[in-house]
């Protein structure tokens, strides 16, 4: 079958043999964000992307800038001006974007490892022998990236026959979380010393406890501040603008042009900041898992 990277590799491999050294940094960002892909195939799409958008912005600029400056050659040379941040960003996109699936999933952990590992600790405690453990969690979709993860432990375990603590290993080298990464040494270490594993999880939910108020604190008082600035900025700046050009339009005589210049804005813009301020709260929240 035909793929994306797949035609890209095929067109660029000898400047992917040779340049895909730009992007080495990505490899373990490659790795951890899961993305099926290594460093030379990621190169690869990378640059069929570069030229795909280049003859779709091309064009489309030149017959822009044309229609305007009604020179042809000063459009070209316009529009390839122009393509060139364009392109850039486009860069920049395909080098951030491993980093940031890396840094969502970590995310994502941190804010659901306190109750992972209350629930853990829980199984513990039942007398159930510790692969068990991963077994029931993986089936639990409840902890995100972390049922995701004990799913690859139980895999280690019952299909590649992997022993405990070497699944534990594995799966702490690929985990982006720290705090989960100090949790699966810190298991495999009680495990194969033979020590109390329900003892040491309830004192690593204790800390993940801890560390979880202090976020909660830290997002009510963000959570305050976002809403001062929203009724400051939204709502106030809404009715001062609606006032304001509607005594502009009584003055000036410009009703029909403000009328839609405030449709505009209520119907366009105002979802548009209230939209924007939803997305930066769930970005920070530390519910989201």
């Amino acid at each position: 079958m035909v793929t994306y990277m797949g035609v890209g590799y095929k067109l660029f491999k000898p400047i992917v043999k040779k340049y895909s050294r730009i992007f080495n940094d990505l490899e373990n960002s490659l790795k951890i964000a899961k993305l099926p892909y290594n460093v030379d195939e990621y190169f690869a799409m990378f640059l069929l992307t570069e030229v795909l958008a280049f003859i779709f912005l091309f064009p489309i600029l030149s017959l822009i800038l044309n229609i305007f400056l009604k020179n042809l050659a000063i459009s070209f040379v316009g529009a390839f001006l122009i393509s060139l941040p364009l392109l850039g960003g486009i860069a920049v996109l395909f080098h951030i974007y491993p980093s940031q699936i890396y840094n969502g999933k970590k995310k994502k952990i941190e804010n659901i490892i306190f109750f992972a590992t209350v629930y853990m600790s829980t199984i513990s405690g039942t007398g159930s022998p510790p692969h068990a453990i991963f077994n029931i969690m993986s089936k639990f979709g409840e902890f995100g990236e972390i049922s995701k993860t004990a799913g690859e432990i139980s895999k280690d375990i019952n299909i590649f026959g992997l022993d405990l603590a070497d699944a534990l290993e594995h799966a702490a080298e690929r985990t982006p979380s720290d705090n989960l990464k100090d949790l699966f040494w810190g298991m495999r270490s009680t495990i194969t010393s033979g020590g109390d594993l329900k003892e040491f999880l309830d004192q690593k939910s204790k800390g993940f406890a801890e560390e979880y108020r202090r976020k909660l604190e830290q997002f009510t008082r963000t959570l305050s501040l976002f809403l001062e600035m929203y009724i400051t900025i939204v709502v106030v700046g809404t009715i001062f603008v609606l006032v304001l050009t509607t005594i502009m339009s009584l003055v000036g005589g410009f009703s029909s042009q403000l009328q839609s210049i405030q449709m505009i804005f209520i119907i366009i813009g105002l979802p548009l900041i209230t939209a924007v301020y939803i997305v930066m709260l769930k970005a920070i929240s530390p519910t989201e898992v």
